[in-house]
């Protein structure tokens, strides 16, 4: 049942979450809402949320499809943005439109997107990745006093403090590495072109029974054989190989295996 004017304008919080919404329709609760909590829904936009925006100071986005955040008004009592688990993957245009749009913001949660290089919930990331990211994060938003799942610290704003405009634009960017979605992307790698060149293919030939020599001479070498082979490199392109027999008697001076044979099992 749609509540009546007269109760919306007192009504100060709305809980739509787990409702399949794909997009916002707020007129029906009024415009004195101050906290709205839209978790487990499938929004791509924020279209519609400009209508509390003089009054909104809590915004719960948790597990939704969010790519970028497009608030289209400014809310300047808006203090906690949770968005977690959505699909943000471009920091810069998110950071703009926080530090113009919600200029009063506390409490920040990015947890789970792909531009969120935390271990917690991205396999691919470090500590030192995330300290980055905190401090570009805090660069930006003055007034950021809790970042994710932990309280900002005063070392950190000092730091963020120190940097420059410069030091701050070679944050790394991971969507190289996690996609939309949060899912892992293989990166490309080119395959060799194959050679059509007489030499080349001599080349490789040779340079495989190299490694075939090399690879028994080290097996003769584990066994006690010395041999006089070939030189590992060679400046002749048409290498030439000795053929020939080497007489070998096993003596079992240094054995070991008979001290674990007993005289009974002679």
């Amino acid at each position: 049942m749609i509540p009546s004017d007269q109760e919306n304008e007192e009504l100060v919080e709305v809980c739509l979450a787990g409702q399949d919404l794909s997009e916002l329709c707020l007129i029906e609760y009024g415009s004195f809402i101050r906290r709205i909590d839209l978790s487990f829904n499938v929004l791509i936009s924020l279209r519609g949320l400009h209508i509390c925006s003089e009054t909104l100071e809590e915004l719960i986005l948790d597990n939704n499809l969010l790519e970028r955040v497009d608030f289209r008004a400014e809310f300047p009592n808006l203090h906690t943005l949770s968005l977690n688990k959505n699909r943000i993957s471009d920091l810069d245009i998110l950071l703009q439109e926080l530090s113009s749009r919600v200029r009063n913001i506390r409490h920040l949660s990015l947890l789970g997107n792909p531009v969120c290089p935390d271990q917690l919930t991205n396999d691919l990331a470090d500590e030192k990745d995330y300290e980055v990211y905190r401090c570009h994060i805090l660069y930006h938003l003055k007034n950021i006093r809790f970042l994710d799942h932990r309280a900002v610290l005063p070392t950190e704003l000092r730091e963020s403090r120190k940097l420059t405009y410069a030091q701050v634009n070679i944050f790394p960017s991971f969507t190289s590495l996690i996609g939309t979605a949060g899912n892992i992307v293989e990166p490309v790698t080119q395959q060799p072109r194959p050679s059509t060149s007489r030499q080349s293919s001599t080349r490789v030939r040779t340079s495989s029974s190299s490694s075939e020599s090399n690879g028994h001479a080290n097996a003769n070498a584990a066994m006690g054989l010395v041999t006089s082979g070939l030189p590992r490199t060679s400046t002749d392109e048409k290498s030439r190989g000795r053929t020939g027999k080497r007489r070998f008697r096993y003596v079992g001076k240094n054995s070991e295996g008979n001290r674990f044979i007993r005289d009974n099992d002679l």
